[in-house]
């Protein structure tokens, strides 16, 4: 067929010699042309098929190509399905921190979410057993939710993998944790631990005395050891037994023994008053498994300074476990996970937590921490400066509107937010990555991730073998 033309310009033809003729010619100078007449216009060849509603520009913005775009990044573990645009959703901490553009400064991740809202879920899948799946990635998990009749959480998960959970418990029964065992906490670690715990203990920072004579009392303990490892119980006792210099006039010996027997009474309220969590030797079974290892801190009371401690003390296991491996020619990425994570980025643990935040990630340490309520946490406490340093931040639905604005403020997103995040619907949240526009995910699960991210068990009654 031939294009259609106008053979007299002035005089437009009513009717075309072939009305199947196409709408548009080539012409190699000016590309596709229109070439519709009269008959065909008036056919309604160039007439809308639906006339178009009243609209205004705030509802039609949803229309911007430069808004809805592809991300056109499919590195790294499934997420889920961007709800807006319906492509998949793929996001890694530690791919995002190694490209060549690095989307993140921080690989650490925070999520915020009310109770019930599907964090665990994530944790589970997203950020455990789809990294697992990966070569060089390991997990330590802290779970402190009990599920079940005696069982925490995680106990599918770690089924699943054929892993025996680390419990710690108050009757004495559980593992133990040396905090002078160099494995545990280093060479340097035990000092900083207690200082922590004492701190967290009596409610103030130890005074220059005391830190001077746990400092000496460390390292008397720690020479008279030799080549065993040294105790808690063998730093009390040497703090009851320790004595001033001789020359000291004795105002500064009364001082200095006070605060021994001080501290000495207080470690003691550590190791009694806790289940011997902190005395004897580390246990065996604390140990860095293949692939997974899962501390269970569900029996721990969440007042006092125990569970603070124990979450510290095992983030320093942790860095250690590192140093090791790294000195062994391991370049492993390992992700301590921590369900209850305001018990260790809160007070002197998160600002110590915050200080070595820089060699965990030259260890290949990536931190990921749940918070259920944000606005619980002081604007000065070293928490908010821990979330504000996350790479990644996920928000599922916060009903309150304090901790809706606090989420929504710590993660950078736009004030109108808040009103979404109070309706996100179970098992959708908002992923904010570095400083790109955030994006609604609905979560995904395989139906094996469906069993074991399961965390109904204590109320539906099904067994937890049967979970697994």
């Amino acid at each position: 067929m031939s294009a259609v033309t106008d053979t007299h310009p002035a005089h437009e033809d009513l009717f075309t010699p072939d009305p199947l003729a196409p709408l548009w010619s080539w012409e190699p100078d000016r590309g596709y042309q229109i070439t519709v007449n009269r008959w065909q216009k008036s056919a309604g060849f160039l007439r809308a098929a639906v006339a178009g509603a009243v609209s205004t520009t705030r509802q039609t913005e949803i229309l911007n190509p430069a808004i809805i775009r592809s991300s056109a990044l499919d590195e790294g573990v499934i997420d889920g399905i961007d709800t807006m645009t319906g492509e998949m959703v793929h996001h890694d901490p530690v791919t995002a921190y190694r490209a060549f553009r690095r989307r993140v400064d921080s690989p650490n991740v925070c999520i915020f979410g009310d109770v019930g809202t599907g964090k665990s879920s994530l944790l589970k899948t997203v950020y455990l057993l789809r990294q697992l799946l990966l070569t060089g990635r390991r997990a330590v998990v802290i779970s402190k939710k009990m599920q079940g009749d005696d069982a925490d959480e995680y106990a599918p998960v770690a089924q699943l993998l054929n892993v025996k959970p680390v419990r710690l418990t108050l009757d004495g029964s559980g593992s133990r944790l040396n905090p002078l065992d160099p494995a545990v906490t280093g060479t340097k670690g035990p000092y900083a631990i207690l200082v922590d715990a004492l701190t967290l203990m009596s409610g103030k920072r130890p005074d220059k005395w005391a830190r001077q004579v746990l400092r000496r009392a460390l390292a008397a303990v720690y020479k008279n050891a030799g080549d065993q490892v040294p105790v808690l119980n063998d730093l009390i006792a040497e703090l009851y037994r320790h004595q001033a210099p001789g020359v000291a006039p004795q105002l500064i010996t009364d001082r200095i023994i006070t605060a021994a027997w001080g501290l000495a009474a207080e470690l003691e309220e550590l190791t009694e008053a806790y289940g011997g969590i902190f005395s004897g030797a580390t246990s065996p079974e604390v140990t860095l498994g293949k692939k997974l290892t899962v501390f269970d801190v569900s029996d721990l009371p969440e007042e006092g300074p125990v569970l603070s401690v124990v979450m510290s003390v095992i983030n320093t296991w942790v860095l250690e476990q590192l140093k090791a491996r790294r000195a062994a020619g391991h370049r492993d990425v390992l992700f301590l996970i921590v369900e209850e994570g305001w018990y260790l980025v809160r007070g002197p643990m998160g600002a110590r937590l915050r200080s070595n935040a820089r060699l965990s990630r030259a260890l290949g340490l990536v931190l990921v921490v749940a918070i259920h309520h944000p606005s619980d946490i002081p604007a000065d406490d070293p928490a908010i400066a821990f979330i504000q340093d996350a790479g990644t931040v996920y928000i599922y639905r916060q009903a309150r509107p304090a901790d809706a604005l606090a989420a929504v403020q710590l993660a950078g997103m736009h004030p109108d937010a808040v009103e979404y995040v109070q309706r996100l619907p179970k098992g959708e949240h908002y992923v904010k990555v570095g400083l790109e526009p955030e994006r609604r995910v609905r979560h995904l699960r395989s139906e094996i991730e469906k069993r074991v991210a399961d965390t109904d068990g204590g109320l539906d009654g099904h067994p937890m073998k049967e979970a697994a």
